[in-house]
């Protein structure tokens, strides 16, 4: 008895585990590129920021996605479906508005 109650609080133990990284991994706002616009998928974003985006989809045509991780100097921008030109542009407007962004 004493050594399934173990193996049962182990392998809670490891889903738990298993849980925080796949959330640390996944991005916490998740903005999509197309139509000319930037909608916005997952997540909370300043207005002006989601503005900004849809400014670049709308003058370069792009389709596309872009994830945001972390804050301020721990920010990652991912991006999936640009070309570098755009995924250039992107990182630019999120960069210059990375104080705004909260989890």
């Amino acid at each position: 008895m004493g050594a399934a109650i173990f193996l049962l609080l182990l392998a809670v133990g490891a889903l738990v585990g298993l849980g925080l990284i796949v959330r640390r991994t996944r991005a916490h706002t998740a903005i999509r590129l197309e139509g000319g616009r930037a909608r916005l998928v997952r997540g909370k974003l300043p207005p002006g920021l989601l503005s900004a985006l849809s400014d670049v989809a709308r003058s370069t045509g792009a389709r596309g996605r872009v994830g945001l991780r972390g804050q301020l100097d721990s920010l990652r921008i991912t991006t999936s479906g640009l070309d570098e030109f755009v995924d250039q542009r992107v990182r630019n407007v999120v960069m210059l508005r990375k104080g705004q962004i909260r989890r």
